[in-house]
């Protein structure tokens, strides 16, 4: 599935809930990864460090 694809389908999904606050901004430009881990410790996001397949989960477990 295309990254615009992708963007334009949560663009959707978010929209139906007003609530909710959908951030569409590509993290990886322009130093945005820092950001995006500063962002994320400050709010104490939740962060996996797998892809979310039971194969990277398998390969994070095991170290």
């Amino acid at each position: 599935m295309s990254p615009s694809l992708v963007r334009s389908c949560l663009t959707r999904a978010a929209a139906r809930h007003p609530d909710l606050t959908y951030w569409d901004h590509n993290w990886r430009k322009n130093g945005g990864m820092d950001h995006m881990l500063s962002v994320s410790r400050r709010e104490d996001f939740y962060r996996q460090d797998y892809c979310g397949c039971t194969f990277s989960k398998r390969a994070a477990e095991r170290g």
